[in-house]
């Protein structure tokens, strides 16, 4: 199976797609951006892809909402992923070194407190965690570290500095899996609802009134389904109007062709986005 990650190899996200598909047989299609991920997956050069969505301690990443609303892919599952982040440099280099550090803008957000810490190195955004590890490597960087993943270090023969930069202990990612969107993959779905899966994920408009929302939420709790996400995205040149993104989770056989006919009521432009099975809770991680 042919995967599309963000990233390099021993990336989180590389990561995430061993720990979900728990073979390391598959063929990794390294992506720089996102949205290179999904136009793989679209034209059928990926059978299917991986891509974090919100993070424990830095949020929502935004523009990932966004492209899963322009591309046509599906989501078919998810994965909770501790984000444990280390420094790494070349073997014998020292802190004291450093004069800048490189990794992904989301990592650096994960450890705003090491970096003020330490004003005198200069933070840059890479393209990659351990991407940024791969770019030392390469370069010969005698001055350059790297945050990223422990496997990064042991990938491209990294020597890890410091150990465990986040802010906090309880760091988690939350990576989605997708797929081409076609006929069969939403009829397969819905077909496999009353079987295992349990959390759906969806995307509408409200009208820009007082209670459009709360009578899209009224129709949830009275079907006894639980809403564990909600953004909003705006919506471009549209002023004060916006696309609702739900997750929502249900502990018994629920219709979601029904659920999805109540919401379309009190709502527009409703979108079934994916239908799967929730990730193990990252605290049970």
């Amino acid at each position: 199976m042919n995967i599309a990650i963000q990233g390099t190899r021993a990336s989180f996200h590389h990561l995430a797609s061993e720990k979900y598909f728990s073979d390391t047989s598959n063929e990794i299609i390294p992506c720089k951006t996102f949205e290179e991920l999904c136009q793989l997956l679209t034209a059928g050069k990926a059978d299917v892809a991986v891509m974090a969505i919100e993070n424990s301690l830095a949020g929502s990443i935004l523009p990932n909402y966004k492209l899963l609303q322009e591309f046509n892919i599906v989501i078919q599952g998810e994965l909770y992923l501790k984000i444990a982040h280390h420094l790494m440099a070349l073997p014998g280099t020292v802190k004291d070194d450093l004069e800048e550090i490189f990794s992904h803008p989301m990592a650096l957000k994960q450890c705003r407190g090491f970096i003020n810490q330490h004003p005198q190195i200069q933070f840059i955004e890479k393209f990659d965690t351990a991407g940024s590890a791969m770019i030392v490597r390469d370069q010969n960087l005698l001055k350059a570290g790297a945050i990223a993943p422990e496997a990064a270090a042991e990938e491209y023969g990294m020597e890890i500095i410091e150990r465990d930069l986040q802010d906090l202990e309880y760091n988690f990612t939350r990576f989605l899996i997708l797929e081409k969107k076609e006929e069969r993959s939403l009829n397969n779905m819905l077909q496999n609802n009353s079987i295992e899966a349990n959390k759906a994920s969806l995307c509408f408009e409200t009208g820009h009134a007082p209670g459009s929302l709360a009578r899209v939420l009224k129709k949830l709790a009275l079907r006894q389904i639980n809403m564990t996400k909600i953004q909003s995205v705006p919506i471009p040149k549209l002023h004060n109007t916006y696309k609702f993104h739900i997750d929502i989770e249900w502990s018994q056989n629920t219709s979601i062709n029904e659920t999805m006919y109540a919401l379309n009521s009190v709502s527009k432009d409703l979108l079934l986005m994916g239908i799967y099975k929730s990730g193990k809770s990252p605290y049970e991680v």
